[in-house]
């Protein structure tokens, strides 16, 4: 043996320790398990019992046929060193220790159940959503049989995301209102909080961005009463969300500066990294592609010391989206293909659409317009299916302009009067502004000259009103290049 830290002893070879250990009988073995584990909790700190919280487990293990206590202190430390290994962004770890205390047969039913919760949620965040669903939706009855409206509570809260991401809106409604009356029954002012926020972005998803506003300023104002200041970030930033597509810069900068403040003194790396996708977003949003490339590869920086799967793939999406705006199509490529292989191993229908359409879009640019069209309609199927009010009406604005470059006119004019509905349902004046532009170069296409005018004037007048310079471009193009083309004036601008 040899001293390899101020705790630890390590044998210099596998069979020399399997030799030393043969010359004892197992009851012996087992006693000397069991006497490390009493000799290491009676000299060690805290902090340092929780950094080899493993290796106790795996000693009461061993210890457990000379001291039966070593079952609860094998499930103790199991269940300290999952939560370690999921904060320390090593989830195969963490799923190992739940796993165990899941099939412990030591373990009480309750007992079993957590693990159970602990399992999903980390499968959920490692993309395993379809396993995670599973598990959540099955904690749920078996949650309320137990009478613990706790865990209810917080099954239905973590299940109904998954569903509505599989189009399930009723569903995952229904689960949340569900929890939102046991967290409220419970007092449990955090937990409503957390509910009413995704009930918040649920009302975005299918286009009631007045209901998903109100939503999450009664989260805010429940949270006032808590001292959770990690869950306020996450709210302040649900909010900066929910008002970034109405185009309200100042509102959303406060809310991700002060979530900021609180990432930065809590430590909180994941917050950091939803903080950076949302910047990413608004810059986007004004033409800065640039500034939204270096927010993009901070978030992905932190997604991947998180084993955060899921949020990986939307991640590189959207770097792709940043790199195909700034016309570097080839380095694009390689990020669209990753996050479409990542999401069809996770199933998550909405950001599946996203980025078949934006990898539609890049294949468009680079002249593969068959496959760009294969995409297209690829992403409508699976945004239809998310019902994500937003999507569906951006993907068909997109298609559209396929449509029109394609010189299928009355398809084209079809699809962009179905994406401007949704649109205008779902409360994106810049997008749908922008898709209007669009509308307005095929009308005068088609030889709808008022009516192209018109389109024309109020998509300027809506995307000069917010400031919006690379949506304005976008309608100056499209519409220049059309009248170029049919040796026309282009209409006046607003003044």
């Amino acid at each position: 043996m040899f001293e390899s830290g101020e705790t630890v002893y390590l044998f210099r070879h596998a069979m020399l320790r399997e030799g030393a250990y043969g010359l004892h009988l197992p009851s012996v073995r087992s006693a000397l398990h069991a006497s490390v584990v009493d000799i290491l909790e009676s000299i060690l700190s805290p902090g340092e019992l929780e950094g080899i919280a493993g290796e106790l487990a795996d000693h009461c293990r061993a210890g457990a046929s000379a001291n039966p206590d070593c079952h609860a202190r094998e499930l103790h430390w199991l269940g300290v060193h999952g939560d370690r290994a999921r904060r320390a962004g090593r989830p195969e770890e963490a799923l190992q220790a739940f796993s165990r205390i899941a099939r412990h047969e030591h373990a009480e039913g309750g007992t079993r159940l957590k693990a159970k919760f602990d399992l999903a949620e980390v499968l959920a965040h490692i993309g395993r959503e379809t396993q995670a669903m599973e598990d959540f939706g099955e904690i749920v009855p078996e949650a309320a049989r137990n009478g613990d409206e706790r865990l209810h509570a917080e099954a239905l809260t973590h299940w109904a995301p998954l569903a509505l991401a599989r189009g399930q809106v009723d569903e995952s409604r229904d689960a949340l209102e569900q929890a939102l009356q046991l967290n409220r029954r419970l007092q449990r002012r955090e937990a409503e909080a957390d509910v009413l926020s995704r009930l918040s972005m649920l009302a975005r998803h299918v286009g009631d961005p007045a209901l998903a506003e109100k939503l999450i300023t009664q989260a805010i104002e429940v949270q006032r009463e808590s001292n959770d200041s990690a869950a306020r970030a996450q709210t302040l930033i649900t909010l900066a969300d929910v008002l970034l597509p109405q185009q309200r810069y100042a509102e959303v900068e406060g809310a991700l500066e002060e979530a900021e403040a609180i990432a930065e003194q809590t430590g909180k790396r994941y917050l950091m990294m939803h903080i950076h996708t949302t910047h990413a977003a608004m810059a986007g949003g004004r033409g800065d592609w640039a500034g939204s490339e270096q927010s993009i590869r901070k978030a992905i920086e932190i997604s991947r010391e998180t084993g955060a799967r899921s949020d990986t793939a939307g991640l590189l999406d959207q770097l792709g989206g940043s790199l195909r705006m700034q016309g570097n199509f080839a380095e694009a490529e390689p990020y669209h293909r990753q996050a479409m292989e990542l999401l069809e191993e996770i199933g998550d229908e909405m950001r599946l659409g996203v980025v078949a359409m934006n990898y539609a879009g890049l294949c468009k640019r680079m002249g593969r317009m068959e496959e760009a069209g294969e995409l297209y309609e690829r992403a409508l199927r699976h945004v239809d299916r998310s019902r994500d009010v937003r999507l569906r009406g951006h993907g068909r604005g997109n298609y559209a302009e396929y449509l029109h470059k394609q010189g299928r006119l009355e398809e084209s004019r079809e699809m962009f009067s179905q994406s401007l509905e949704l649109l205008a349902q779902s409360g994106d004046v810049v997008v749908r502004a922008i898709q209007q532009g669009r509308f307005a170069a095929l009308l005068m296409r088609m030889g709808r000259r008022d009516e192209a005018a018109s389109a024309f004037t109020e998509s300027l007048s809506v995307l000069q009103g917010a400031g919006n310079d690379f949506g304005i471009g976008v309608t100056r193009q499209a519409m220049g290049e059309v009248c170029e083309e049919l040796g026309l004036e282009t209409p006046p601008e607003p003044a």
